[in-house]
């Protein structure tokens, strides 16, 4: 006997977290042609705020690549549940039963 099942499932709308603050293509392929472009030093706009001591935006510099961020005071900004996620699975199950017998397969 020999017998097949197969199991599909399609999610869409997943809610997930996506950063948001992330460097564009455009500058991470500078970065990756030339490696000491984002780690070199550059003036930071946010030296010294009041509300950022403790981090390393309160320094008199910052990474290049902190400068770059479309929101460069956070070091992080993260959206959550956003409805954009997808998720397929597929699954095969394939089974072979034969009888005891003295004959081979």
């Amino acid at each position: 006997m020999l017998e097949a099942s197969y199991v599909g499932n399609r999610t869409r709308h997943l809610a997930i977290s996506q950063n948001v603050n992330a460097i564009s293509l455009d500058d991470r392929l500078k970065c990756f042609a030339d490696t000491s472009y984002c780690t070199k030093s550059v003036a930071n706009p946010f030296a010294g705020a009041a509300e950022l001591p403790g981090t390393s935006l309160y320094n008199a510099t910052i990474t290049n690549a902190q400068a770059m961020l479309p929101y460069p005071q956070f070091t992080g900004v993260t959206e959550a549940s956003r409805p954009i996620g997808n998720q397929t699975a597929n699954m095969l199950e394939v089974r072979a039963n034969k009888r005891l017998s003295t004959d081979s397969w």
